[in-house]
This record gives C-alpha cells, sequence and structure tokens, in this order.
C-alpha cells in the first residue's frame, strides 16, 4: 500500500513540473508556480512516506532479534 502510494506520487510529481514547464513557457507564472507549490506538498508527503518505511523496517528488525 505505501509503494503504491508512494509511485502515485512520483508520477504526479514528475507531471506537475512538466506542467509548470509548460505554463511557464506560455507565460502563465502563477499557474506554474501554482503547479510547483502542489508538486512541494507531494514531495513532503513523499517525505512522510519515506520516514514511515524506515521506523516500520527498523521496528521489524527489533521484533526479529526478540
Amino acid at each position: 500500500m505505501i509503494y503504491n502510494r508512494e509511485a502515485h506520487l512520483n508520477e504526479r510529481v514528475e507531471k506537475l513540473v512538466a506542467e509548470a514547464k509548460q505554463k511557464n513557457a506560455k507565460g502563465d507564472k502563477r499557474g506554474a508556480l501554482f503547479a510547483l507549490k502542489k508538486k512541494k506538498l507531494h514531495e513532503k508527503e513523499l517525505a512522510k512516506i519515506e520516514n514511515m518505511r524506515v521506523i516500520i523496517s527498523s521496528d521489524s528488525n527489533l521484533t526479529k532479534r526478540f
């Protein structure tokens, strides 16, 4: 489940970057900035998912020891 969400967010980030470049080329700077802001939010969520994966793997390593 976490991997699916992570893959979806990575895909979305790539699309937002392309969208921002396209809007900037057309002269829509506000639209480009809005796309970059959404990209930043998705990147923050990706960082949270990565932290969750680290915590889960470290917890599973601890339980294996006992």
